[in-house]
């Protein structure tokens, strides 16, 4: 969110080696629990502002609120996450006055290094915010070291208060991770928006359930990654720092456009902004061990592991670099424990079951999952496992069956789950006619899975077929290069040129970017270039996103209506909105980031400019 900063690089040795710290959820001592939503929020924008530190290490919220409620010994669980220091804190919530007390513990020397108690009025909750983040590394800088910052360093925000309180609220119930959950929490979100358009994490919480809801097959994935990703852009107009933005597209590039490489890029851009992201770790394991940098995945995970020691997928993430990896013994471990902490993670009951069938334990995969068919809601998954352990045991009727349930599913609803699970069942089949079908379905529906499929250890036995080795050599061999990009509709280097110019004439004949609601939909539509294939142009041949490119031009027309004097009696807000911006923050954001300057010390700079050219 805006308000976070960053501290200066480390000075002294001894701040080379980053302080790990866990911010506890702070326990809500207003006898409702329905301000539980107030004091998560403040723990993490306690935990988000922290983590902009380059000398802290973070530990990650799946992992701290574990501990919510707990009354174990703070020393205990310190010692558990592995950190040097635990804050812990309370909130007591009376009208509009919140009372606050935060202690910053030792774990290491057994000490209390600080505590602070703040009564405050809610009609500022960014400055509240504020003064907790800067208090609390304030007592950090005294007691570890490092540089201190300024109040006057923090940007300007202007947020409304019940669009917060409701992003607040929808934030709680979305880290629930459950259908009617996500499904409430969308319309918390929709209407904080409503209320405070320039609220960008909203925007960004909002593409985060429907990414889920497409992951998970509740709704149809092509419609939903691209109502996110218009979410997406249109947080990171505001604030293009928004270190989620960049991580949500990431998100999109991988499971949506299967663009790898841009994947990577924008998780290493993610990291640049949030050192502490344990998500942007995770991800950048999983795609260095798909493309065979096993070196590289596991100092990401590794990583990963520090700060979100507790989290399913990060203990996923390592099970399944195992599995790619044909240590079949360790991958079965790993996700077994990644289980142990959401039982319906559905990608580690695959590794673990699928361990399982590489080691020669097929009987014992029959044995588990039979009785299930009775209880268990996820069918998919249990006719694909058993369909490929009938398999192995020469159980053709059984086989059959399990195909059967799976065809007769994917005709009825058309998930990716189904045809994904036929695909595995006809490789461990060796039937390679079939197998080559359900693969094609998979490219042609653009499945977020088959990422997935095309490098599970179990589909070996048709690795020779020539449609899997294509599609392994485009995604996955050549992934991370500059090649390979014609076969998902990517023009070639002639015709991206002739595209790249049409785009480039059409901006500046007919300046679409004075329209403040211009998004990549609307010019697909305008330059009638499919907008898959415009937003790889414009991040390929002109070395920007979306939004980056659009505010280029805005900016050059606010420079020359600015230097002009038929504007002269324009306020720099009114340029900026003439010029296509929406709001202050955006204009500010973008102008400091192209021309390294803030809007005013530009115009000072060219006021003396002028004045020299008099003298």
């Amino acid at each position: 969110m805006p308000y976070f900063y960053r501290l200066k690089e480390p000075r002294n040795e001894m701040m080379s080696k980053r302080l790990r710290i866990a911010v506890l959820p702070l326990r809500n001592e207003s006898g409702a629990e329905s301000f539980d939503y107030i004091s998560d929020g403040l723990t993490e924008a306690l935990m988000g502002g922290l983590s902009l530190n380059n000398t802290l290490r973070i530990t990650s919220r799946s992992s701290v609120f574990v501990f919510k409620g707990s009354d174990k010994p703070i020393k205990e669980i310190g010692e558990s996450l592995k950190v040097d220091r635990v804050l812990t804190g309370s909130l007591r919530v009376s009208d509009d006055l919140w009372t606050i007390k935060l202690r910053l513990e030792s774990i290491t020397e057994d000490r209390v290094v600080w505590e602070h108690f703040w009564q405050k009025h809610t009609r500022d909750l960014f400055g509240f915010h504020d003064d907790l983040v800067m208090t609390v590394s304030e007592a950090i800088v005294e007691d570890f070291g490092g540089d201190r910052f300024k109040a006057s360093e923090l940007p300007e925000r202007n947020v409304k208060k019940e669009a917060y309180r409701l992003l607040l609220k929808g934030k709680y119930l979305a880290f629930k991770w459950r259908l009617e959950d996500s499904q409430k929490a969308m319309e918390y979100f929709e209407k904080s928006i409503a209320i405070d358009p320039t609220l960008a994490e909203s925007y960004i919480r909002l593409a985060n359930c429907l990414i889920f809801l497409s992951g998970t097959g509740y709704t149809p994935h092509t419609q939903n990654f691209s109502k996110a990703r218009e979410y997406i852009d249109k947080a990171l107009e505001i604030d293009p720092s928004l270190s989620e933005g960049h991580l949500a597209l990431a998100g999109i590039s991988f499971w949506r456009d299967w663009n790898i490489k841009g994947a990577f890029l924008k998780l290493k851009e993610t990291l640049g902004l949030n050192p502490s992201d344990a998500e942007a770790h995770c991800n950048l394991a999983f795609i260095s061990a798909l493309t065979g940098r096993n070196r590289l995945a596991n100092k990401h995970v590794e990583e990963a592991l520090i700060l979100d020691p507790f989290s399913a997928n990060t203990v996923f993430v390592k099970s399944w670099i195992a599995y790619l990896n044909k240590d079949f013994e360790s991958a079965k471990k790993l996700a077994k424990e990644a289980l142990e902490f959401s039982s319906n993670m559905m990608p580690a009951v695959v590794v673990y079951y699928g361990s399982k069938l590489m080691l020669g334990k097929s009987s014992e995969v029959i044995e588990a999952l039979l009785p299930m068919l009775d209880y268990e809601q996820d069918k998919a998954t249990l006719y694909g496992l058993l369909g490929m352990a009938y398999s192995l045991e020469g159980e053709t009727e059984r086989v059959e069956e399990m195909e059967r349930n799976l065809e007769e599913s994917y005709e009825a609803t058309k998930a990716e789950r189904y045809s994904a699970f036929l695909f595995l069942i006809y490789a461990v089949k060796r039937d390679e006619k079939k197998a080559a079908y359900w693969l094609n379905v998979a490219i042609n529906s653009e499945s977020p899975l088959l990422l997935f499929l095309i490098s599970d250890p179990l589909i070996e036995p048709i690795a020779h077929i020539p449609e899997l080795r294509q599609i392994r050599s485009k995604l996955l061999d050549h992934g991370m290069t500059d090649g390979s990009q014609q076969l998902f509709g990517f023009p070639d280097s002639d015709k991206a040129e002739q595209e790249a110019k049409r785009i480039e004439d059409y901006f500046l004949t007919n300046k679409p970017y004075l329209d403040a609601s211009l998004n990549l939909k609307m010019l697909s539509e305008l330059t009638d270039i499919p907008s898959h294939r415009l937003s790889w142009l414009i991040n390929k041949r002109f070395k920007k996103n979306f939004n980056e490119y659009v505010n280029g031009y805005r900016i050059q027309e606010f420079k020359k209506m600015a230097n002009s004097q038929e504007y002269s009696h324009m306020t720099l807000l009114g340029l900026a909105m003439t010029c296509g911006f929406n709001s202050k923050t955006a204009f500010n954001n973008a102008f400091k980031k192209i021309t390294g300057l803030t809007p005013k010390a530009y115009m000072k700079q060219v006021d003396n400019e002028e004045s020299q050219e008099v003298l």
